[in-house]
Formats: C-alpha cells, sequence, structure tokens
C-alpha cells in the first residue's frame, strides 16, 4: 500500500499494515466494554471503568459549594447528563476506532487481491 504524507511518499507492506490494525485493536479492546484489568482488578479508561466509577456522588467529592455543584454535574443519572452523556460520546468514539481499524484491514485484503490479480496472465496469454 502507499500513500502520501505531505511531499513524501508513504509504502506499506501488507504486514506493516496488519502491525499497525494489532496495535490500534489492542487500544480498542482496552477502552471497550470489559477493558484492561489494571492491578487491583479495576478496569482503569475502559466503558465498564466509566459506567461504574463515574458517578460521582456529593460525598465522595467534598463538601465545599464547588464541588457539590460539580457533584451535581458529572454525577447526574439522567440519559443526556453528567457521566451518562460522557459515555455516550466514548462509546461511538470506541465504535469508530473499531471502524477504522476494520477499514484498515479491509484496505488490506483488497490491496492485496488487486495485487495477486495483477500477476496472473490474461487468459490466452504467452
Amino acid at each position: 500500500m502507499s500513500g502520501e504524507n505531505g511531499d513524501q511518499n508513504i509504502n506499506l507492506s501488507h504486514t506493516d499494515v496488519e502491525r499497525i490494525a494489532k496495535a490500534l485493536q489492542s487500544h480498542a479492546d482496552a477502552m471497550g466494554q470489559n477493558g484492561r484489568a489494571g492491578s487491583g482488578g479495576e478496569q482503569s479508561g475502559s466503558l465498564y471503568s466509566l459506567r461504574y466509577n463515574g458517578q460521582l456522588t456529593p460525598d465522595q467529592l467534598g463538601k465545599w459549594q464547588a464541588a457539590q455543584t460539580f457533584a451535581q454535574t458529572v454525577g447526574s443519572s439522567g440519559p443526556d447528563t453528567g457521566v451518562n452523556a460522557l459515555l455516550g460520546l466514548y462509546a461511538t468514539y470506541v465504535q469508530q476506532y473499531n471502524a477504522l481499524i476494520a477499514t484498515l484491514r479491509a484496505g488490506k485484503i483488497n490491496t492485496a487481491a488487486a495485487e495477486d490479480a495483477s500477476t496472473i496472465p490474461a487468459p490466452g496469454a504467452n
């Protein structure tokens, strides 16, 4: 595969593209539903972690006025407020990240098929 980056050509082998896709998949898996367990078993950075640890209460933040206001904002339980709104955005981000990986892999497969097809002699050619 090749492309342009400003004035420079970029050439990537099928192996390079798959290596990039695997690295991206590792990140997507960590951000996804189950995430990656930390040393204490927590799922830091995952949808799971955000869903179960993102509901902040006034008691967790302290009794001062700004903390109480912040808790009301991020701890709101409405469908489009607080942590729930952030969860929706993050889930969409993870979904689009996975779509990028699928697109890279599909491009690799299509390019490989085209390269293979171009090496096959036409019927009747000698």
